[in-house]
């Protein structure tokens, strides 16, 4: 009798692993960098444009915004502010990920570079000829884009 209620319990303890574990993997999967940074944009567009519009005024870049690193105004074709938000990785296996403003409301890759752009199903991707390193940009709203950049 007492061998059969441990096993129970055993079998309880598990089951209650395995669905905590499958909570905890549906939970990060609804918790993409692409989702927590369009929610920041989101929410806080109005301060993110007044620091964009300034920073392209040419005023002083800050550091940061509520912990996103602002990386700067980059120059191309059309300007952008670019933000910082998360990364990972070594060298030669970093993403990055962020988000940016761009004054024409186009579209760049990661640092504004030279790049062309390639449309597809849900936004633009752009590689570097010959390298693995590329990166996606998909708009959020307005002039703020969502990019990943990978190396």
């Amino acid at each position: 009798m007492m061998q059969k209620r441990i096993k129970k319990r055993i079998i309880i303890a598990i089951f209650s692993v395995l669905v905590l574990i499958a909570v905890l993997c549906g939970f990060l999967a609804f918790q993409s960098p692409e989702r927590r940074i369009s929610r920041f944009v989101t929410e806080n567009q109005a301060d993110l444009e007044q620091l964009a519009a300034e920073c392209l005024e040419g005023g002083t870049v800050p550091d940061s915004y509520q912990d996103v690193r602002v990386d700067g105004v980059f120059s191309g074709d059309e300007r952008i502010v670019q933000f910082f938000y998360n990364g990972f990785g070594l060298a030669p296996a970093s993403k990055y990920y962020g988000f940016y403003y761009a004054e024409s409301g186009e579209p760049a890759t990661y640092q504004n570079t030279d790049y062309p752009l390639t449309e597809t199903e849900d936004g633009w991707s752009w590689s570097a000829g010959g390298t693995d390193n590329g990166g996606l940009t998909r708009r959020i709203t307005g002039n703020w884009f969502y990019y990943e950049a990978w190396f």
